[in-house]
């Protein structure tokens, strides 16, 4: 008999475990826990989003997506260009930067015929104009970015409204989605890639953080403003091959991963999930920074 196991039972097993997870009776563990599946989503998210760009450029995508395993692996984050929530999901970036400055959120639910349900969450559900000029710009973002959009129903809240950012797994057959507390990085632009130095970090500001963002060629890192050693602003820290270099005290850190490299034991600069898409870059604003090494 075979031990094979399918992508329908592996994704039980993984909601099952997530779910067993959050009724753990340690907030901190949960925390902890929920953090990593947070960087790691982030990790995946990237090089999932950098192997579409080149398969649909190599003209391989649609080959490799009549692959289960490799369309479920597309469709959970958001790269399949025939799954129309992931579609739906692209096209509302362009909006969720206002909501989320007014303390709002946009949650798909489903893709119908081309119909696109959703629900607003946050302080923007409960105000009526708030909610008509959101659904406005809703509606303009995916006439833009979904080719077969053809209407728009807002539901209701949930009594027991779910927190903002959660994402499903759904089955690789036709089984219903189970949910998740995954929760999805939220990303938002805060630069142009071709506007970046090469030479010196780039500050940007994203909400209240101050963030310095690093390019190595093809490649960008975001950071906290702040040097760990000396307390000072890194936002005219000057880039010496793959170092950061800040220019009160010269503490150093390694521009890939924020460690301390010039010898003196201290923090490592506090590191934030970054994506680029095209000409975009875009900064994980709902995630906290962290220390990849701690001390």
């Amino acid at each position: 008999m075979s031990t094979e196991v399918s992508l329908d039972e592996l994704v039980a097993e993984l909601n099952a475990r997530i779910q067993n997870l959050e009724a753990l009776p340690f907030p901190q563990v949960r925390e902890e826990v929920f953090a990593v599946l947070q960087i790691t989503d982030y990790i995946h998210r990237a090089g999932v989003e950098r192997l579409g760009e080149r398969l649909t450029k190599a003209g391989l995508l649609e080959e490799v997506l009549q692959d289960p395993a490799v369309n479920l692996l597309f469709t959970l984050y958001n790269q399949n260009p025939h799954d129309q929530a992931s579609l739906a999901e692209q096209a509302l970036e362009l909006v969720r930067p206002y909501m989320q400055s007014h303390g709002g959120e946009v949650e798909v639910l489903a893709v119908e015929d081309g119909v696109v349900h959703v629900r607003l969450q946050g302080s923007c559900k409960t105000c009526a104009a708030s909610a008509a000029t959101l659904k406005n710009g809703i509606e303009v973002a995916l006439r833009n970015g979904l080719p077969e959009f053809k209407g728009l129903v807002v539901h209701e809240p949930e009594p027991d409204e779910p927190i903002p950012g959660l994402i499903e797994l759904p089955m690789a057959g036709m089984g219903a989605p189970i949910p998740t507390t995954v929760h999805a990085p939220v990303f938002t632009q805060v630069a142009e890639f071709s506007g970046l130095s090469q030479t010196h970090v780039t500050p940007v500001l994203a909400g209240d953080k101050e963030v310095i963002l690093v390019r190595l060629g093809a490649e960008v890192y975001a950071f906290d403003c702040t040097c760990p050693g000396c307390k000072m602003p890194l936002n005219e820290a000057k880039l010496s091959s793959n170092v950061i270099v800040c220019t009160w005290q010269n503490c150093a850190y390694d521009a890939r991963n924020g460690q301390r490299v010039d010898g003196v034991e201290g923090a490592s600069l506090r590191i934030y999930p970054v994506s680029v898409q095209g000409n975009r870059v875009l900064l994980a604003t709902d995630l906290q920074a962290r220390e990849l090494f701690s001390r």
